[in-house]
């Protein structure tokens, strides 16, 4: 009898749950909303730039080919340290849109060190970023291009907006 309980109760906290969440959606936009309105426009630009960044460091950078009989498969994959350039746009992320006083400077620190992590990986992709031994078996696709642009753009903003005084 209880697991009919369980079940009841099951559909009936659905709804709830979805309510729920959708509330804290709608705060949460409202929230980016807000801010959005009173940041002025390089803040936007680079909130946008930071955003696409986050979009593209999640994305597989490398592709190889592999051949079975008479078909060609060409896979993608993501670089080994693929979670630390996630993890580093997302806090630069984050901190653009918190107003600390330290986080001018945390940004310009942690684009510094994923730029430099980025070149090392470009000097020498075996080391860092995948595991194949001869380098004519991959190449790098247009996500990482993509992302080495945006990097370029938003360390650029933040060396900008860090000497900027009053942004």
């Amino acid at each position: 009898m209880t697991l009919v309980y369980f079940i009841r109760d099951f559909f009936f906290f659905i709804p709830v749950t979805i309510l729920g969440w959708g509330k804290v959606l709608f705060r949460f936009l409202t929230y980016l909303y807000v801010h959005w309105s009173k940041l002025p426009i390089l803040l936007k630009t680079s909130l946008v730039v930071f955003f696409f960044q986050l979009v593209f460091s999640t994305r597989p950078w490398f592709e190889y080919k592999i051949q079975f009989n008479e078909v060609d498969e060409i896979l993608a994959v993501s670089s080994k340290v693929n979670l630390i350039f996630i993890f580093l746009s997302l806090v630069n992320f984050i901190l653009l849109l918190t107003e600390f006083y330290f986080s001018k400077g945390m940004i310009l620190t942690l684009q510094t060190i994923m730029g430099i992590l980025f070149l090392f990986g470009y000097q020498s992709p075996t080391s860092l970023h995948v595991d194949f031994v001869n380098p004519s078996d991959y190449y790098f696709n247009s996500n990482f291009y993509i992302f080495a642009t945006l990097h370029t753009i938003a360390f650029l903003l933040s060396v900008y907006i860090v000497f900027k005084k009053n942004i």
